[in-house]
């Protein structure tokens, strides 16, 4: 039993490897997307029509 996970993880390092690899950098690419958002997380932006106003004071 041991002996035949040995052996298959000789024969399959490089790929086990790559998989692992891959693993880590999804995780930190979700995790650092995940943080830069809570960081940037602000009060949005309000856009008012200028002419509303000139509407208004003229009247």
């Amino acid at each position: 039993m041991l002996a035949d996970l040995k052996r298959i993880v000789k024969n399959y390092k490089i790929d086990i490897v790559l998989i692992i690899v891959i693993i880590l950098i999804s995780l930190a690419s979700f995790g650092l997307g995940y943080i830069t958002a809570k960081l940037s997380e602000k009060k949005p932006l309000e856009i008012y029509n200028p002419y509303q106003y000139e509407k208004e004071n003229i009247r």
